[in-house]
């Protein structure tokens, strides 16, 4: 009897001992608070089989899940895929979802995306040709290493891939617009002059044909002038020029001249370009001297005379500046009265200078408004 009470208690323990193992083994067999998601691109079946057998082989004595999904929806963008393998990773509560390219020719690339990552962590992994389990044992063991670094809070040895930021929303229809009443365009005002009074001088080049017996002429010119509105001139110009000198065999001459010119005008102003006319009268003093003569000529003593001209004028000034302007210009000067030079001879009158009753002009320069 005391054998049977012993043995009573044996079997009672292993017993115990069989139901602990039992709850060991069911504990054991529950699905782990961690897991991964495999995302595969769409390609040949029985190569999808064989990474995913891999991976688990790997992933085995590893403390996380696997959980496997097929791709829905396009894939031909690499944005597409990153959003699926993210999408995963969140609905699943994952870790990370790892989203595997194996249909490429020559690579097997390994996509990681963390639930609170900006960017993707990518690895690729050559193919060899006739090898190609080799590639798919080291695409498992690269998903056995990441895993294992993400239990351990290790960093993770993959290239930064891609950003993967949020799609823009779509464009929000704008509400519709409603055009303001239309408002008739007020009309511009004529232009007008820049200043209601303004004084101007001007410095210029000037030409003249003043005789046939000598060539043109030229000399300096200014020009003082004012204008109440912009527009009409009123001034005065003077004219300064080498003395004419003609000599012949019985005598020589040489004649000073100071033209003293009065005159008003008005100008057209279009855009930048002002076009002038003017009109005036010349005051032309003229004196002579006798400076050599031949044997037998006696020479006349010096004198002057006072011609006087009606002197038109045209011309176009180009604004340059605000006040500064450059200008071209035509004219003539109609002589009222003109005398002649010449040497009495005892064989006669022999003619040295014949000044021209009308003698045209041109003249180029500039002129600065002073106010």
């Amino acid at each position: 009897m005391p054998g049977l009470r012993g043995g009573s208690r044996t079997k009672g323990g292993w017993r115990l001992a069989l139901a602990t193992l039992l709850a060991v083994s069911a504990a054991g067999a529950a699905e782990p608070d961690r897991r991964v998601v495999l995302l595969l691109s769409s390609g040949d079946e029985a190569r999808r089989d064989i990474l995913v057998g891999a991976i688990r082989a790997q992933l085995g004595d590893l403390p996380v899940g696997v959980v496997v999904e097929r791709t829905e929806g396009p894939t031909e963008k690499l944005r597409d895929r990153l959003d699926l393998a993210a999408g995963a990773c969140k609905k699943h509560a994952a870790m990370g979802a790892f989203f595997l390219e194996a249909e490429l020719a020559d690579d097997l690339i390994v996509y990681l995306i963390e639930p609170e990552a900006q960017r993707a962590l990518v690895r690729r992994i050559k193919k060899t040709q006739g090898a190609e389990q080799a590639g798919v044992e080291e695409m498992s063991l690269v998903v056995r290493s990441t895993v294992g670094a993400l239990l351990e809070g290790r960093e993770i040895g993959m290239e930064q891939g891609p950003e993967i930021a949020p799609k823009p929303p779509p464009p929000a229809v704008p509400p519709p617009v409603v055009a303001p009443p239309v408002a008739r365009p007020r009309e511009a005002p004529a232009p007008g002059p820049r200043d209601p009074f303004r004084a101007r001088l001007d410095a210029h080049y000037a030409g003249e044909s003043y005789a046939p017996e000598v060539g043109w002429q030229s000399g300096l010119g200014v020009e003082l002038s004012v204008s109440p509105d912009g527009v009409s001139f009123f001034g005065l110009g003077y004219v300064a020029s080498a003395p004419v000198e003609v000599e012949r065999d019985a005598a020589r001459v040489r004649v000073g001249r100071y033209p003293l010119r009065a005159f008003a005008g008005y100008e057209l102003p279009i855009d930048r370009l002002r076009f002038v006319g003017q009109l005036g009268v010349v005051g032309e003093l003229d004196r002579r001297s006798t400076t050599k003569t031949a044997g037998g000529v006696a020479p006349t003593e010096s004198d002057d005379q006072l011609g006087w001209a009606v002197s038109p004028r045209v011309g176009v000034r180009y604004d340059v500046g605000q006040r500064t302007s450059l200008g071209l210009g035509v004219g003539a000067d109609l002589f009222l009265n003109v005398s002649e030079y010449v040497v009495d001879l005892p064989g006669g009158r022999e003619t040295l200078l014949t000044p021209y009753r009308v003698r045209p002009r041109a003249a180029a320069g500039l002129a600065v408004d002073l106010w």
